[in-house]
């Protein structure tokens, strides 16, 4: 992990999402980044939510996969959301009050970018 370029990067979050925050998780040997208040499009059922994507180790090599969000959060008609768990089965962070967003980055990645 380049604890350099993520914080780098996080700088830059920053200045679009303020309060954002980034860090290294020695003990799982990777890294994540925190914004607060992340907007939302419509569709949702709240106009924001804190948003915590995890950096792999392997980062930039390899891009994020997945992420995190508030819990309980729904499409505007209040139907829950594919690819969405809010348990701990799929879920390591369900005890904290995060729900996991399957997501993996379609395309190729660059990683010099």
């Amino acid at each position: 992990m380049d604890a350099r370029r993520l914080e780098a990067e996080a700088d830059l979050l920053a200045q679009v999402f303020p309060g954002v925050g980034a860090g290294l998780d020695p003990q799982q040997g990777n890294g994540w980044v925190h914004i607060p208040s992340f907007p939302l499009p419509a569709g949702w059922s709240r106009s924001t939510t804190n948003l915590m994507v995890i950096v792999p180790g392997s980062y930039p090599h390899l891009p994020p996969d997945s992420f995190y969000v508030e819990k309980h959060l729904r499409d505007a008609r209040g139907r829950p959301i594919d690819h969405y768990f809010e348990g701990a089965g799929h879920n390591r962070f369900a005890h904290r009050g995060w729900a996991w967003f399957c997501y993996h980055v379609r395309g190729p990645w660059r990683p010099t970018v």
